[in-house]
C-alpha cells in the first residue's frame, strides 16, 4: 500500500472542513467560503457538478439524506456557522428550506434514515429532526456552551453516540434520550466519529489517538495512535480507515499499519475514503485532494515531482513540527537508527548544528533526508531609526535621577490616545495620563493644533480627559459610548528584568554558555521596550530562539510578544516566509497541553497587528486561530488567558472593522459570543463586550437570544464598565 496523489479538485475559497460521499458515488465538499460543492464522477474522476449557497457564515459539516418516496433523488444537509441546517434537492443551487433552533455553531449531522438527521451543535445539544416535515422531533441536552459536542452518530442497535469537549463519549438511547453509557479514555475533546456496525464505532480526538468502541458493552477495542496532536475527521470504507489532522497529515491504516500522506498545507480538515480504496482529502489550502494506491489512477511522473516539491516547501519551513518529537527535544542522528511506524512518516533530527527533516522509505526500511528544517533567514532590508517615522521625538520625565523616557508623535494624532499607548508601553499608573497628554499639548503648540475628541473615555478603565481651550474638538454625539473603537489595546505589561534572568538561565542549559554573554542579552532584551531601535543581529538572535523546545519556550514568546510592537521586528517576523513560520509555530502551542504557552502565543498575536505586517498575517490566518481558541476556551481558564483570548478578538474586531471587512467583522463578533458566557474576569468580559459591540456597530447583524439574555443578566449586575457596555449594546440592538 502506497498511496499518492491521483488529481486535485478546483480550489474552494476557503479551508475545506466537510467532505461526505453519496450512495450514488458523488463527493460532496463543505467549505469556510460559506458554500458546498458536488463533485459527479465522470468514470475517470470528479468533476464540479454544482455549487450550493444559502449560508451566510462558514459551512462546518456536510450529509446526504438517501432516496425517499419525497424525494427520489435523495437530500444533502449542510451545517454551519450561522447555526442553520440548509437542505437541499441534489438539483438546486438554493436551500429547499433551512432547518432552524439551534443557538450555537452546527458541529456534525448525521443521516439516520432517508427522513431523520440528527445534528449536534456548539449550543450544548442534539437534535433529531424530520426532515419531511421539517421538523424538530428532539432534543437531548447532552452537554453544555462551556463542554459542546462535536459529533453525534447513530448506531442500528438504537443508540445516539456523541462526542464532546468534556474528553469522554456519552451513549443514549436515541427513542427516550436517557442516558446509558459514559465512556472514557480520551483525554482530550472528541472530534469525530465513524460508524464501524450495529455496536461499534470508532472516535477521534485532540489527543491524538484514534479508538474502537464497543458501545453496547463499553469496552474499548483497539487503539491508534498516530498523529502527535489533533485529529479533526475520520472516515472508515471497505476495510480502509483514514484519518485528518492539524499536523497536515492523513493517515491511511490497513489493519494495524499506517502510511502518512503528506500535504503541503498546515491541516486536513477532512478525509473520506471512496469505494474503490482511494481517499479524498480537504484541507486549509482549500482543495479537495484524491489520492490512490493503484499505480493506474496515480497522476504523472511530472505531477507527482511537482506535488513532492510543495510538500517539501512546507514541510521545511513551520517551526511547529518541531515539538512533534515526544520529548520535546529534538534528537540525534542516532535516533535514525529506529525504523519508522509508517510509511514517509516524518522526522526531525538535530546534525552538524541544523535540524533536518527526513522521511522514512518502508519499501525500502530507510530514513530519507528531505531537507533542513529552519533555513537561514533573509535580513529583510537595513534597519530603520525609529525617529524618522515621527513628526516629534519628546523627552518624558518621569521620575527623579533617572533619564528621560521617548515619546513619539505624529501630526493629527489625539495626544490622549498617544498618551495611554505610552502609558501602557512603559507600565506607568494610569494617572499620568494628564500629565503626558498635556506635555504633547504644549509642546506642539504654535504648530497645527491636534485633533481632540471631548468625548474621550477610556472604555478599560472609565478614565475621562479635561480638553484644554483653544484645541480643536471633535464633535461626538455618543458622549459616553464605549465602543465601537478603532485603535488596538496591546498587551504590554512586564518585567524585563525577569525575562532576563529567564534567558539567561535557559541558555545556560541548552549548553550554550558563550551565547549568553551580558552585552548579548541586553541587546536582545531591549527589544521588549517599544521605542528600541534594534540591532539586526538581535532580531536574528530572537528568530533562533523561536526554534527552542516548547518546555523552554516562554520567555522567548514573552519577549516576542512585546518587541513584535517594533515596526522593524514586525515586519521581519511576519512578513512572508518568516510570517508562516511564526503563525504555525505559535498554532502548535495552541494545541499543546501547556497554559503559559497558550497565553503566550495569543498574546503575540494580539500585539502582532499592531503593524501592517502582524495585520496581514492574522488577516490570512484568523479562521484557522479562532477553530482553536474555539477548541481550547472553556469556563475555568487562567484569569491571564482569559485577557489574552479576550483581547485579541477585541483587536481582530478593530482589524477587521478597519479594513471594512463585514464577512471578518460577522466571524469574530460569532466568536465573541460564544466566548461570552465562558469568561469570568470582569477585565476579560469587558473586552469582550467593547469587541462585540464594535462589531454590531459596523454590520448591524443579530445577536443570538442567548447572547441577548447574557447581556441582560449582565447590564443589571451593577453600575461598572462591564453592565454599562452591556446596556449600550443592549441600546444599540432596540435602535436597530
Amino acid at each position: 500500500m502506497s498511496y499518492k496523489l491521483s488529481y486535485s479538485l478546483p480550489k474552494h475559497d476557503g479551508d475545506v472542513r466537510a467532505l461526505k460521499l453519496t450512495a450514488d458515488g458523488q463527493l460532496i465538499s463543505g467549505s469556510r467560503d460559506g458554500t458546498a460543492r458536488i463533485w459527479k464522477h465522470n468514470g475517470v474522476q470528479f468533476e464540479h457538478k454544482a455549487t450550493l449557497t444559502g449560508h451566510t457564515h462558514y459551512v462546518t459539516s456536510v450529509e446526504f439524506l438517501p432516496t425517499s418516496p419525497t424525494y427520489p433523488n435523495g437530500l444533502i444537509a449542510t451545517g454551519s456557522n450561522d447555526k442553520r441546517i440548509c437542505l437541499y434537492t441534489p438539483d438546486v443551487c438554493e436551500p429547499l428550506v433551512a432547518l432552524e433552533g439551534h443557538s450555537g455553531t452546527i458541529s456534525s449531522l448525521f443521516g439516520v434514515s432517508n427522513e431523520l438527521l440528527i445534528s449536534s451543535s456548539w449550543d450544548g445539544s442534539c437534535k433529531l429532526w424530520n426532515i419531511c416535515a421539517f421538523k424538530c422531533t428532539n432534543t437531548y441536552d447532552v452537554g453544555t456552551k462551556e463542554q459542546p459536542p462535536w459529533a453525534a452518530i447513530y448506531l442500528n442497535s438504537g443508540v445516539l453516540v456523541v462526542g464532546s469537549a468534556e474528553k469522554v463519549i456519552k451513549v443514549y438511547q436515541l427513542d427516550t434520550g436517557l442516558e446509558s453509557r459514559v465512556l472514557k479514555g480520551h483525554t482530550d475533546c472528541v472530534r469525530g466519529l465513524e460508524v464501524v456496525d450495529d455496536q461499534h464505532f470508532l472516535s477521534c480526538s485532540n489527543d491524538g489517538i484514534i479508538m474502537k468502541w464497543n458501545a453496547v458493552t463499553g469496552e474499548k477495542i483497539q487503539t491508534f495512535p498516530g498523529h502527535p496532536n489533533f485529529i479533526y475527521n475520520i472516515s472508515l470504507n471497505a476495510g480502509i480507515l483514514a484519518s485528518a489532522g492539524e499536523d497536515g497529515c492523513a493517515l491511511v491504516w490497513k489493519g494495524n499499519k499506517a502510511e502518512t500522506i503528506l500535504h503541503p498545507a498546515q491541516s486536513v480538515w477532512s478525509v473520506a475514503v471512496l469505494p474503490n480504496g482511494d481517499v479524498a482529502t480537504g484541507s486549509s489550502d482549500g482543495v479537495v485532494r484524491i489520492f490512490t494506491a493503484d499505480d493506474a489512477r496515480k497522476a504523472t511522473h511530472e505531477e507527482l515531482t511537482h506535488y513532492s516539491e510543495c510538500v517539501t516547501r512546507v514541510l521545511t519551513k513551520p517551526p511547529g513540527r518541531l515539538a512533534e518529537d515526544d520529548e520535546r527535544n529534538v534528537p540525534g542522528p542516532e535516533a535514525l537508527a529506529v525504523p519508522g511506524k509508517s510509511h514517509e512518516e516524518i522526522k526531525m533530527i538535530k546534525e552538524d548544528g541544523a535540524v533536518n527533516c527526513y522521511q522514512w522509505n518502508a519499501p525500502e526500511q530507510q530514513w530519507v533526508k528531505i531537507g533542513e528544517v529552519m533555513g537561514a533567514a533573509n535580513p529583510g532590508g537595513k534597519s530603520t531609526e525609529l525617529e524618522k517615522a515621527y513628526d516629534y521625538v519628546f523627552p518624558v520625565d518621569i521620575e527623579d535621577g533617572k533619564p528621560p523616557l521617548k515619546l513619539y508623535y505624529n501630526k493629527g494624532q489625539d495626544p490622549y490616545v498617544v498618551a495611554q499607548a505610552f502609558i501602557h508601553s512603559h507600565n506607568l499608573p494610569q494617572d499620568y495620563l494628564e500629565q503626558v497628554a498635556n506635555h504633547i499639548i504644549n509642546s506642539v503648540k504654535g504648530q497645527e493644533p491636534p485633533i481632540l475628541n471631548s468625548a474621550y473615555q477610556d472604555p478599560f478603565t472609565g478614565g475621562s480627559r479635561y480638553v484644554p481651550a483653544g484645541f480643536a474638538s471633535a464633535p461626538d454625539p455618543d458622549a459616553t459610548k464605549l465602543f465601537p473603537i478603532s485603535s488596538y489595546v496591546l498587551m504590554e505589561v512586564a518585567d524585563l528584568t525577569k525575562i532576563k534572568s529567564k534567558l539567561d538561565e535557559t541558555l545556560q542549559t541548552l549548553g550554550t554558555p558563550e551565547s549568553s554573554c551580558e552585552e548579548m542579552l541586553d541587546d536582545l532584551v531591549s527589544l521588549g521596550k517599544a521605542d528600541t531601535v534594534p540591532s539586526q543581529e538581535s532580531i536574528t538572535k530572537l528568530k533562533d530562539m523561536l526554534c527552542w523546545p516548547a518546555n523552554m519556550i516562554f520567555p522567548v514568546l514573552d519577549l516576542t510578544r512585546l518587541a513584535v510592537r517594533i515596526k522593524q521586528v514586525n515586519k521581519e517576523l511576519c512578513c512572508g516566509d518568516p510570517g508562516e513560520r511564526l503563525i504555525a509555530m505559535l498554532r502548535s502551542h495552541l494545541v499543546e497541553d501547556n497554559a503559559v504557552n497558550i497565553m503566550m502565543s495569543i498574546r503575540i498575536m494580539a500585539n502582532m497587528v499592531v503593524h501592517e505586517h502582524g495585520e496581514e498575517l492574522m488577516l490570512s490566518n484568523a479562521h484557522v486561530v479562532y477553530d482553536l481558541i474555539n477548541s481550547i476556551f472553556t469556563r475555568g481558564k487562567p484569569k491571564g488567558l482569559q485577557i489574552a483570548v479576550s483581547t485579541l478578538i477585541l483587536n481582530m474586531a478593530v482589524l477587521f472593522s478597519n479594513k471594512n471587512d463585514s464577512q471578518g467583522v460577522r466571524t469574530t463578533m460569532v466568536l465573541a459570543e460564544n466566548l461570552l458566557p465562558s469568561v469570568s474576569d470582569s477585565q476579560a468580559t469587558v473586552r469582550l463586550l467593547v469587541a462585540l459591540g464594535t462589531c454590531y456597530s459596523s454590520v448591524k447583524g443579530i445577536l443570538s437570544p442567548d447572547t441577548q439574555e447574557t447581556l441582560k443578566k449582565l447590564a443589571s449586575a451593577g453600575d461598572d464598565q462591564v453592565s454599562k457596555c452591556s446596556r449600550q449594546i443592549l441600546d444599540e440592538l432596540q435602535k436597530s
